[in-house]
């Protein structure tokens, strides 16, 4: 199949669904930025296991001793895991990073790494020295939009038809056709439902108060 065929055919399916063959009040640049769209919600929505074959991705860089702060990849969207020097880093909500400099226990060291996403860079609230660290997240799938005439990209991720769906709603919301748009709205939930919980990685339970302390771990990944 050529580059930019299943984005004409999905762009035929929404027109199908429209009820408009040929471009009148949706124009396929419309269309195609409502794909678009459509495959970042899906992107943030779902949950990793979902998403591996499609968006995952690897982004390996060196450390300096002089920054513990790294920019993020540009098509980043989620984290998935961070590997320092090959150690496994334990993920610390930005908020609680006070609890690390008053806990000697839970203190961060390059033996047992943790890290926060903090103003589009990745974080490691401890004194680095060289070597590498490695990212592994979801990105961003390319636009599907065409310009100065070329054909629009494929999209990365295989639900068509809950993208389809998205398009509808978005043109439907357009055209002011709220009852419509807010229906094609439910059904592309329900159908985001549906993949998570076949999808979805049980919840691990991370203790409570009294339970005894964990110790530190080193987990390659």
């Amino acid at each position: 199949m050529a580059y930019g065929d299943i984005t004409d055919e999905l762009t035929e399916m929404v027109r199908y669904r429209l009820a408009e063959p040929t471009a009148d009040r949706w124009q396929d640049a419309d269309i195609w930025r409502y794909l678009t769209l459509a495959q970042l919600m899906l992107v943030q929505a779902l949950p990793y296991g979902a998403l591996a074959p499609w968006v995952s991705m690897r982004s390996l860089a060196n450390l300096s001793g002089s920054t513990s702060e790294y920019d993020l990849p540009d098509d980043y969207v989620k984290m998935v895991a961070v590997a320092y020097k090959s150690i496994y880093a334990h993920f610390w909500p930005t908020a609680e990073l006070n609890l690390l400099r008053v806990d000697a226990f839970v203190a961060p060291t390059e033996d047992y790494p943790v890290y926060t996403i903090a103003g589009n860079q990745v974080v490691f609230p401890f004194t680095t020295t060289g070597g590498t660290y490695e990212l592994r997240y979801i990105a961003r799938p390319p636009d599907m939009q065409g310009s100065a005439g070329a054909r629009p990209s494929d999209p990365r991720l295989p639900w068509h038809d809950l993208m389809e769906t998205f398009a509808v709603s978005m043109c439907r919301a357009q055209a002011e056709d709220v009852a419509e748009a807010d229906r094609q709205q439910a059904a592309f939930a329900d159908g985001i439902q549906v993949i998570s919980v076949r999808y979805k990685i049980p919840d691990t339970v991370e203790g409570g108060p009294g339970d005894v302390p964990t110790p530190k771990w080193n987990i390659r990944l």
